[in-house]
């Protein structure tokens, strides 16, 4: 029989004490590193909902993000947050970094939220039943109620008042909550009123009102109506996690777009209202990636209406992590 050398005995030998340990004693844990954590701000509007189901169904945390939602009251204040380094991501309308990238303040554009689309209009002006009003040249000199003075929605109503022929400077455009909208044309001190999801389905059923028109069609047949934002430095220093999170974020949107119904209570608990006050809202139109023409389409009416001092190329702000279109 053949004598095995002295190192062959000791090599066999140590072996064979690591596979004893390792039999007996349990195996060693490997650490995990912590998901990633992002915070993002955003408003109660329908267009969180893809954002709420992806925490909710555990998107972000199969690709190793830890994402918090932070409730507040409007895009202005998410933008502000956003700006002042208080959270990571912000969501809000096209708008709302379009503007604030004017001014140079260095949004950047990460992911499209949804689009406004004509063929689903989300967006409506309604009057009195019995008004007299019957086309967009009888609103002149007349008062007109919006949500806001510098919107999207603003720009609509320009677009299309212009297209008719009427003179904006002639109007008068006074701020009201969509709260107070139906009991402001019903009192008489608007002539017209403007609506958004949530509040438009609601008022539509009342029976003392009708839809007159739909003015952010003069726009175009679609474009963007939110979008996820964040200050260039702190996108370009966590480009991979912002691909992550774009991933699981478009597919809670193809999730979100094929069950409207089935998730409508992830947005009425973040709203803090009753899910039944959502049944017959109009969702926007859901998107899995990001167009510049979406955006580009609101860049130049602001500069137009003098939102902004001058346009530009909607891909200067958009970033090359962005999901889109091949």
């Amino acid at each position: 029989m053949r004598k095995l050398s002295s190192l062959v005995v000791r090599t066999l030998a140590v072996a064979g004490l690591a596979a004893i340990t390792s039999a007996v004693l349990p195996a060693a844990t490997i650490a995990q590193p912590a998901p990633e954590h992002i915070t993002v701000g955003a408003s109660t509007d329908d267009l969180a909902r893809p954002l709420l189901y992806a925490v909710d169904a555990g998107l972000f945390k199969k690709v190793g993000l830890d994402v918090e939602i932070v409730k507040l009251a409007n895009g202005a204040a998410v933008a502000a947050a956003v700006a002042g380094g208080a959270l990571d991501l912000g969501k809000g309308s096209a708008l709302t970094p379009v503007q604030a990238y004017a001014k140079g303040i260095p949004f950047t554009v990460t992911a499209n939220l949804g689009d406004y689309t004509a063929d689903a209009p989300s967006i409506a002006m309604l009057v009195l039943k019995n008004s007299p009003l019957r086309g967009p040249k009888d609103l002149a000199g007349k008062t007109i109620g919006m949500v806001g003075l510098q919107d999207s929605i603003t720009l609509g109503i320009y677009t299309w008042l212009e297209q008719n022929g009427v003179d904006i400077a002639a109007e008068k455009f006074i701020e009201i909550g969509n709260s107070a909208g139906v009991a402001a044309l019903e009192a008489g001190r608007v002539d017209a009123m403007m609506f958004q999801e949530p509040a438009l389905s609601a008022a539509i059923t009342v029976p003392d009102l009708r839809v007159f028109a739909y003015p952010d069609n003069a726009l175009g047949r679609r474009f963007s109506i939110g979008t996820i934002f964040g200050m260039t430095a702190w996108v370009n220093a966590h480009r991979d996690a912002v691909m992550r999170f774009n991933l699981a974020l478009r597919d809670a949107e193809a999730y979100v777009g094929a069950h409207e119904n089935e998730t409508k209570p992830l947005a009425a608990k973040f709203a803090g209202v009753d899910v039944a006050s959502l049944q017959n809202v109009r969702p926007p139109l859901r998107t899995l990636f990001v167009e510049p023409s979406d955006i580009q389409t609101q860049i130049d009416a602001a500069a137009k209406y003098k939102f902004i001092s001058k346009a530009f190329d909607a891909n200067d702000m958009i970033c090359d992590c962005a999901l889109r279109k091949k």
